[in-house]
C-alpha cells in the first residue's frame, strides 16, 4: 500500500479497498498520509578515560536501562552545561583516583570523536589517566581524597568515588549505586560485551595513535 498511497500523487485507480478509503470520500487523499516530523537529535557531551595500571584497562559498566543498556565501557563522566572540558576530565580522574586509592595525572586530550544515533549525538574526548608517578608535567596529579571539582552531571564513573580498593585495583562494586568496575588485559577485552563505539576508541588508542575525528562541536565557548 505504501506505493499506492503517497502525498501528492496517490495511485488511488490501483487501490483493490478504494471504494472503502475514507480519505478518497472526503476527498483528502492528496493530503494523506501525513509525514511525522522527526524528533531534534539531542547532543551530548562525554569525557571518557583512558586508564591502563599494570597492563589492564580500566573498564565500567553502563547502567542497565538506557542506550548501550548493560555494556561494559571506558570509564565516561557526562559533561555539564557550559562546563570547561578540563573540568569534566577532573572529575573523571578524581572518581578514578579514589577506586585506586592513590593520585591520579590526567596527561591530556588523546582522541575526540564522534558518535551518532538515531536521536542523539554524542560529541566525545578521551583523556589519558595514569597513577601519577610525581615526575609532574600532564594537568598536575588529582589527589584520591581531595573534594571533586564541582561537578556537572555525573555519568558511570562518578558512582566509583564511593569507595576505594588496594593500591593493585581489582574488580570493584559501588555500595552506594552498583554500578561495576574492572581493570581487564587488553587481550581479554573480546569475553565483555562492548559498543562498537568503545571498541573503535580502544582499537584506536591500543594502536598507539591519538586521533581526532570529525568535529567537537562547542568545544571552543566550553574551554578547549
Amino acid at each position: 500500500m505504501k506505493d499506492i498511497c503517497t502525498p501528492r500523487e496517490p495511485a488511488c485507480g490501483n487501490c483493490p479497498v478504494d471504494s472503502l478509503c475514507a480519505a478518497r470520500a472526503a476527498g483528502r487523499q492528496h493530503e494523506l498520509p501525513v509525514r511525522s516530523r522527526r524528533a531534534a537529535v539531542r547532543e551530548e557531551h562525554f569525557a571518557i578515560a583512558w586508564c591502563l595500571v599494570g597492563g589492564r584497562l580500566a573498564l565500567v559498566r553502563r547502567p542497565s536501562r538506557g542506550l548501550l543498556a548493560g555494556l561494559w565501557a571506558l570509564p565516561y563522566v557526562e559533561r555539564g552545561p557550559a562546563e570547561p572540558w578540563p573540568e569534566a576530565s577532573r572529575r573523571l580522574a578524581f572518581a578514578l583516583a579514589r577506586v585506586l586509592g592513590r593520585p591520579v595525572r590526567v596527561d591530556g586530550c588523546v582522541a575526540r570523536t564522534r558518535w551518532e544515533f538515531s536521536h542523539r549525538r554524542w560529541y566525545l574526548r578521551v583523556y589519558a589517566v595514569h597513577a601519577d608517578d610525581g615526575a609532574g608535567g600532564g594537568e598536575g596529579a588529582v589527589p584520591a581524597l581531595q573534594a571533586p571539582p564541582a561537578a556537572g552531571t555525573a555519568g558511570a564513573a562518578g558512582a566509583a568515588a564511593a569507595g576505594v580498593v588496594a593500591e593493585e585495583p581489582g574488580d570493584w562494586t559501588s555500595a552506594e549505586t552498583g554500578t561495576e568496575m574492572r581493570w581487564v588485559a587488553l587481550e581479554q577485552l573480546g569475553e565483555l560485551p562492548m559498543s562498537s563505539l568503545d571498541r573503535q576508541i580502544i582499537r584506536m588508542l591500543a594502536a598507539g595513535g591519538p586521533a581526532d575525528e570529525g568535529a567537537d562541536e562547542g568545544a571552543e565557548e566550553a574551554g578547549g
